[in-house]
């Protein structure tokens, strides 16, 4: 895995990022689990979560004045897109983001698949955080 984004272009002025507490309670949660599978060395973790924290911290500040960002992740296939974004989602949670939503391809096996690897490493259900798989105008009250 590459830890390096191939590019991010920052949001507003790229000197005044904000600081981003890397340990929280939900990505504590989701290295533990990635350790204990034995799915990635301490080392490429503590990368992965920097690369995540440096694009949050370009970010709008989730407690500021509503503001319209988006954000693209691209990579060759097993290149630790998910994980990259996955460790985000948990960033983000545990920096004050009550919502994040990740459009998972056009396709529903991929999009099932991005859903159901998202449930489980985020542990969907066990924390605060809830997954939602392919959300209908029924689930706005639930999300909101």
């Amino acid at each position: 895995m590459n830890p390096e984004p191939i590019g991010m272009d920052p949001l507003g002025q790229p000197g005044r990022l904000r600081d981003i507490d890397i340990d929280g309670a939900e990505i504590t949660r989701l290295g533990d689990g990635h350790r204990e599978r034995r799915e990635i060395a301490e080392d490429e973790w503590e990368d992965v979560v920097d690369t995540a924290a440096r694009a949050l911290a370009q970010c709008p500040d989730p407690s500021g004045p509503p503001a319209r960002a988006t954000g693209l992740a691209l990579g060759k296939v097993q290149s630790g897109k998910t994980m990259s974004y996955t460790a985000l989602i948990a960033l983000a949670a545990d920096n004050g983001y009550r919502a994040t939503v990740v459009l998972a391809g056009t396709k529903n096996p991929l999009r099932q698949q991005t859903y159901n690897r998202l449930s489980h490493d985020l542990q969907a259900g066990r924390g605060h955080l809830i997954a939602f798989d392919n959300p209908l105008p029924h689930d706005a009250d639930v999300i909101r």
